[in-house]
């Protein structure tokens, strides 16, 4: 008898949870949309291309493709956004880890932040953002841009690749005479 008993609690409780699962298909949904699971690669290289010219050189220790969502997680980030003319210096960029969002066309560098400008000044920050779209470096975290003699601290920073033009945000300036 106890064991009959036991029988049918266990398959109402079986029913229960299928009808609960089954009902609420809007949250499955969503939580199977945060639990996609992404495509791993090791020592990877991404090059993006704009009018047949090379735009953007990635290099990565480690990425996770999350097709889904159009993101990329990256782990020891490094590359270069090439100059606007053929023959000129691009702009280098290292990071402890990246993401690469495609349906914005934004790149966001995030730990241990650093940029070399074409003209040899280094940038240093904790989070850094590559507008694709734009052609824009843009970052709302304190940054440190250290040149031949010069060394300025700012609360954020935007680089206009085509203009070539570094715009600092409450800059505090320190010059070697």
């Amino acid at each position: 008898m106890r064991g009959w008993l036991l029988t049918a609690l266990f398959g109402l409780l079986v029913s229960w949870g299928l009808y609960t699962v089954l009902t609420d298909e809007p949250e499955l949904a969503a939580v199977m949309e945060r639990s996609e699971k992404p495509a791993s690669l090791v020592n990877i290289e991404i090059k993006e291309y704009q009018k047949d010219q090379i735009k953007l050189k990635l290099l990565a220790k480690e990425a996770w493709v999350y097709e889904r969502s159009e993101v990329t997680d990256f782990v020891g980030v490094n590359g270069v956004i090439a100059p606007e003319n053929v023959g000129g210096k691009g702009t280098q960029f290292w990071s402890d880890q990246g993401k690469g969002e495609d349906k914005i066309k934004r790149l966001t560098l995030e730990g241990s932040v650093r940029v070399i400008f074409p003209q040899g000044r280094t940038l240093y920050t904790e989070r850094l953002y590559f507008d694709q779209e734009k052609d824009l470096l843009w970052g709302d975290k304190p940054v440190r841009v250290v040149g031949h003699a010069e060394d300025v601290k700012a609360s954020g920073m935007k680089y206009q690749l085509k203009k070539d033009r570094l715009t600092l945000t409450k800059p505090n300036i320190e010059v070697s005479l």
